[in-house]
């Protein structure tokens, strides 16, 4: 149920729309006599044979239309945009990067359009020290070099949510600041350090 719940999630609303026409189109088209000596149609054998081929094409134009409109949506809020771009990897640690007491606890991937921020965090490394494989989902919003963002772990979508919120050093390429979620073992509220540091091209 969780994984039909995700796909759910993740498929834009224009795929929905146009699979529904493609399936609606399919229906209909086997619903049609056709004349074979000229490859026309003749005639629908009913009149809902009709609509759905209809409805099928205005699901198809409508999916086609929100499509366009989602591409130039986002093409004119990062042109618009200008301030600095987050987008790519960064190393991701248990506190301050810049501290030499800083443990690098895994990788984050930030895709940025315009203000709007998204990312996924692949932890290896607890506060504890233990080896681990956990996987973040985060989504928020950059502006004033500040990075607000609300995450949840992908396999405890209902356990593990919390936001954080960090500190963008540009001399440095640093990300600083900390996560706050509730801890279902201690029962409480707790707040972490966390840090990232971009990844320079090389």
């Amino acid at each position: 149920m969780d994984s039909l719940e995700k796909l759910i999630k993740f498929v834009p609303t224009w795929l929905y729309l146009l699979a529904a026409s493609v399936l609606f189109l399919t229906i209909g088209y086997f619903q049609v006599s056709f004349d074979k000596s000229t490859g026309i149609i003749a005639a629908y054998r009913t009149v809902p044979d009709l609509l759905l081929q209809i409805l099928g094409a205005g699901l198809a134009i409508v999916s086609i239309y929100i499509l366009i409109y989602e591409m130039k949506e986002k093409r004119a809020i990062a042109s618009s945009y200008r301030g600095p771009n987050l987008g790519g990897e960064w190393d991701s640690y248990d506190s301050d990067p810049s501290s030499s007491e800083a443990k690098r606890d895994g990788v984050l991937t930030l895709i940025q359009t315009g203000t709007k921020v998204k990312a996924n965090l692949i932890l290896t490394l607890t506060k504890s020290g233990r080896n681990v494989l956990q996987k973040f989902k985060y989504e928020g919003d950059f502006e004033n070099a500040q990075l607000v963002l609300r995450f949840d772990r992908e396999d405890q979508e209902s356990l593990l949510i919390g936001a954080m919120v960090l500190h963008y050093r540009p001399t440095q390429s640093l990300l600083v600041g900390k996560a706050v979620y509730y801890d279902h073992e201690k029962k409480m509220v707790v707040s972490e350090d966390c840090g990232f540091a971009k990844r320079t091209a090389t």
